[in-house]
């Protein structure tokens, strides 16, 4: 089973600033093992007619579990 959700806002409050989200949840089952996977990932970003810059941050939580 797996489930995410993710939300990105291209024109935070109507300004040169955009932002978004993402997290996830996964199981993968496998013949000797099943792995498990709790994450996330954020960012914004700001252009104008000279530059832009981003930043991005990213968690992940596996798990693995033997049969």
């Amino acid at each position: 089973a797996s489930y995410s959700l993710s939300f990105n806002e291209p024109s935070l409050f109507d300004s040169r600033w955009s932002l978004g989200f993402s997290v996830y949840d996964t199981l993968r089952e496998y013949d000797l093992y099943d792995r498990t996977a709790i994450g996330g990932r954020g960012g914004g970003s700001s252009t104008n007619r000279k530059s832009s810059s981003a930043i991005t941050l990213r968690a992940i939580c596996r798990t693995i579990i033997q049969r």
